[in-house]
């Protein structure tokens, strides 16, 4: 599937406030939840950032 790359924050916002509505809770709040149980930076750059090259 294509993805367009200007619509991308777009998606993002919208399933951030989805979930936010879904668990009766902040916009801020789903993505402080999502990076408290992220991995560090330098984790994701040498794991994951290569699937993406």
């Amino acid at each position: 599937a294509r993805i367009d790359p200007d619509l991308l924050s777009y998606q993002l916002a919208a399933v951030t406030c989805l979930v936010a509505r879904l668990e009766g809770t902040s916009p801020r709040s789903v993505l402080e939840a999502f990076f408290r149980r992220s991995i560090p930076d330098d984790q994701w750059r040498d794991q994951f950032l290569p699937l993406f090259e």
